[in-house]
């Protein structure tokens, strides 16, 4: 894979890679996300489509398709007034980047740094593709926080606000067993007691249509 000077790669360089006659690449997001309602150490999230009921804000992968991922992100969020939340719920909520304590109650804000002092591992069948990714790498504290009237020239653009770039990049397979796993500190209570909290782990990248196999060789 060609970088530039900086170490980073071109789009259009791993769009090249990854594209095989036959298979349709585009650019595309997958988003997996769990609830956090209770005590955990460890949360595991569910990729594929056939794991499951997936929410309606879910995008999972497909078992006939590969997933290029370019892009990662770890959000946060709350639903709902009660610990009953809905789909419609859910498509309301917005995702953060940090524990803000103008969103969560202090006590749940103060728990959700667990979340950030964390790490992530990444297995495709046997294969560990990350071993221990820091959490706190997704961490983004804005200038001016929810609830601040004053406007602020921000640090970050909003689009990529929260996401790392990926490198090298690595390939989610339908046909294989996909292992996301974020590790915790300490086993604290995560969840809210007048809302739902939950985490997410929010991909960018391609997706190879019907391009799953064993061995995908990407």
């Amino acid at each position: 894979m060609a970088y530039n000077v900086n170490g980073r790669y071109d789009q259009g360089d791993v769009y090249n890679r990854v594209k095989r006659a036959g298979v349709i690449t585009t650019q595309s997001y997958l988003r997996f996300e769990k609830s956090i309602q209770g005590t955990f150490n460890s949360i595991s999230f569910d990729v594929l489509t056939n794991q499951g009921a997936a929410s309606t804000t879910e995008r999972r992968l497909q078992l006939t398709d590969t997933f290029t991922i370019t892009q990662l992100a770890i959000f946060i969020y709350k639903a709902g007034t009660t610990t009953t939340v809905t789909n419609s719920d859910k498509a309301k909520a917005l995702l953060y980047a940090n524990p803000n304590p103008n969103v969560f109650t202090q006590t749940v804000t103060d728990s959700l740094y667990n979340v950030y002092n964390g790490y992530m591992q990444l297995r495709v069948n046997t294969e560990v593709l990350i071993d221990s990714l820091d959490i706190m790498q997704f961490y983004r504290v804005h200038t001016t926080q929810n609830g601040a009237v004053a406007n602020a020239t921000e640090e970050w653009n909003a689009i990529n606000n929260g996401f790392k770039k990926i490198v090298p990049t690595i390939t989610l397979n339908g046909a294989a067993k996909n292992e996301i796993n974020l590790f915790f500190p300490e086993s604290i209570n995560l969840g809210g007691s007048a809302e739902s909290n939950y985490v997410v782990c929010y991909c960018r990248g391609f997706l190879n249509q019907n391009a799953a196999q064993l061995n995908p060789g990407l």
